[in-house]
């Protein structure tokens, strides 16, 4: 996941900011070895931006099913992406995630 950012790379994640393409690879492994992704959909909306050094954003909502202690669990939210165009490869600037919490049932 690391290598698809630039060198210089920002992830914004629920768990905090990770800059470079070393901190951001450690994050992934830590979050890899702590929890199974059963299943990862993404849907996204892209608009492009030729402006700013021929970037080109997007952005949309993730889902995921984790295998949790107690069986498998929901989890969705938003991201954002910036990417730029290094030589004919298009890496990510910055990666933007949130996640929606879980709805709380109150019983009565």
């Amino acid at each position: 996941m690391a290598a698809l950012f630039t060198e210089d790379g920002v992830l914004l994640a629920p768990d905090g900011m990770f800059s470079g393409r070393q901190d951001i690879e450690k994050r992934y492994a830590d979050t890899f070895r702590r929890s199974l992704i059963s299943d990862f959909n993404s849907r996204r909306e892209r608009r492009y931006l030729n402006a700013i050094d021929n970037a080109v954003w997007s952005a949309g909502q993730w889902t995921a099913t984790l295998q949790g202690q107690n069986g498998p669990e929901f989890a969705w939210g938003y991201w954002s992406a910036i990417y730029v165009q290094e030589g004919n490869i298009w890496e990510i600037r910055m990666l933007s995630l949130v996640e929606h919490p879980a709805p709380r049932f109150e019983t009565k």
